[in-house]
């Protein structure tokens, strides 16, 4: 309201000095003086150029006349209590239409000026300051992420189902996305290069296969497939913007694309299995969109991709692996051995076949971050392997190398594809629960907890402490994540051991 406060500051009546005038035509936001009845008396520029109407065409002018009748119904009773001296100023905010129809939001803010700064009983006196803002990017920003979390939330529904193949997770996937970019027809495609290409050059055609589909349009359907001229970038017959789409994805941009036309609409974006392009997501309108895609959905679909390739690339290892597994058994192993040699260096903890420390960093950093964009559920366990000193002292540093493999073996395979199980160092372990909330991360703790404890150890029983921490956006760092994680986990084993104890469940010694 400090502005406000500048412009109660009115000139005595009759007496308008310059340098005033000159700071109400040169201020950024609407402006305009009225008299006891809310008729405008004059406006600004910036009023005149937010509204549509000429400073003329305002003169005598009501406010409300731009609003909707709900709200011009609230400004008209505010203006009451301010004539009645119930209050000195009010402000609003909603939807006000110019003169050429556009809508837009808009802040009002109206002050009563100061007695002496009124022609009494004359009417024709300025009685009031109006201060207009164009709010509506700032409001279209929060209603974008309050729809992306929204979205980000079924889509961790979608991928975290432990029932369904991957072809109808896929299908889900499409129909979700065909909702949220408002299309009709949403395609999975995969890319086949049908011509030899020089080094440095692009193919000259490529064929678009449709993988999976959802479409109303029986012409566009699985299985079928488009010969795309890459260097005119069409493919007859194909949904409106994958033909564009791939010739882009082939001379190397990853980045969604969008176009928008009078005619139609598409939004896609490519999907990369490991270091390779499969083909593309792409969804397509015949009807035109009048607004570009916001980032908030281009996040959205990046993220779509994302789990798609990962999921055709764990898909096709599968396939490939049970199809080849009699006949190239020995060589299947070396590769698999010399692969795997080549991931843990940079990903992996040698002993356990778990994530490494470095990876787990780097991971919690990137889900943190997104829980914290869009308000996404996150947790994180922390496990300690209970009195493992002793363990190591009593029976050798080779049976405690055995417990901590059997302990990674459980850990890794309790946790869905979308988790990370990381050896966190020494006898302690790390899981990142992508969009899991505390209870689930509860149950899935305790469930770990009793495999570890039921299973039968060569040399006596092991049992492990678990402490949870679940983001909360109050928290702005991983560390901040971690330090609740590991203070459950030290909590655990306070209360004695072989138990799970949730960050928000600990005893405050401390409070007063």
């Amino acid at each position: 309201m400090g502005i406000m406060k500048l412009f109660q500051k009115a000139a005595p009546p009759n007496v308008e000095p310059p340098a005033w005038r000159t700071l109400i035509e040169t201020v950024g936001m609407g402006f305009a003086e009225t008299d006891a009845q809310g008729l405008i008396l004059r406006a600004n520029r910036a009023f005149s150029t937010i509204t549509g109407y000429t400073p003329e065409e305002l003169t005598g002018f009501t406010f409300e006349r731009l609003a909707l009748p709900e709200n011009a119904l609230q400004i008209k009773e505010l203006w009451a209590e301010l004539r009645s001296g119930k209050i000195a100023q009010f402000q609003t905010e909603h939807p006000i239409y110019r003169k050429d129809g556009r809508p837009l939001q808009g802040r009002l803010t109206i002050a009563r000026l100061p007695a002496q700064g009124v022609i009494h009983g004359t009417g024709s006196g300025v009685y009031a300051n109006l201060l207009l803002e164009d709010v509506t990017r700032r409001y279209d920003a929060e209603r974008a992420s309050q729809t992306a979390r929204a979205a980000i939330h079924d889509l961790a529904q979608v991928v975290s189902k432990q029932e369904g193949d991957l072809a109808g997770k896929i299908s889900s996937l499409l129909m979700l996305g065909c909702r949220r970019f408002g299309m009709e027809t949403g395609v999975l495609c995969e890319f086949a290069v049908n011509s030899e290409m020089a080094q440095g050059t692009l193919p000259r055609t490529v064929s678009l296969e449709l993988a999976q589909v959802i479409s109303p349009d029986e012409r566009v359907r699985r299985g079928r497939s488009f010969d795309l001229d890459v260097a005119t970038g069409t493919a007859s017959g194909a949904p409106t913007g994958l033909a564009s789409l791939a010739r882009v994805a082939l001379a190397g941009e990853a980045r969604p694309q969008q176009i928008l036309t009078q005619r139609d609409a598409a939004v896609g974006v490519l999907v990369m299995v490991g270091n390779q392009i499969y083909g593309a997501l792409n969804f397509s309108s015949i009807t035109p969109r009048t607004a570009p895609f916001a980032e908030s959905d281009l996040d959205v679909l990046q993220m779509m991709a994302q789990w798609v390739g990962g999921e055709i690339e764990r898909f096709e290892t599968r396939t490939a692996l049970n199809a080849r597994q009699k006949e190239l058994e020995t060589k299947q192993m070396e590769l698999l051995a010399a692969n795997a040699q080549l991931e843990s260096l940079a990903t992996t903890d040698g002993l356990t076949g778990l994530k490494n420390r470095r990876t787990f960093d780097q991971r919690l950093e990137e889900e943190f971050q997104r829980a914290r964009r869009y308000d996404a559920p996150l947790s994180l366990l922390l496990l300690d392997v209970d009195k493992f000193k002793q363990y190591n002292d009593s029976f050798g540093h080779p049976a405690g190398d055995e417990v901590l493999k059997g302990v990674a073996q459980i850990l890794g395979n309790g946790v869905r594809n979308t988790d990370i199980a990381a050896r966190y160092g020494g006898e302690e372990f790390a899981l990142i629960l992508t969009g899991t909330e505390a209870p689930g991360a509860i149950i899935l703790a305790d469930r770990l907890r009793e495999k570890i404890e039921g299973k039968e150890w060569p040399h006596r029983q092991v049992t492990a402490s678990i402490g949870v921490s679940t983001f909360r956006s109050e928290m702005r760092t991983r560390a901040e994540m971690t330090a609740s994680a590991d203070a459950a986990l030290y909590a655990a084993k306070a209360a004695g051991r072989n138990c799970v104890i949730h960050t928000k469940n600990i005893t405050k010694q401390s409070a007063p």
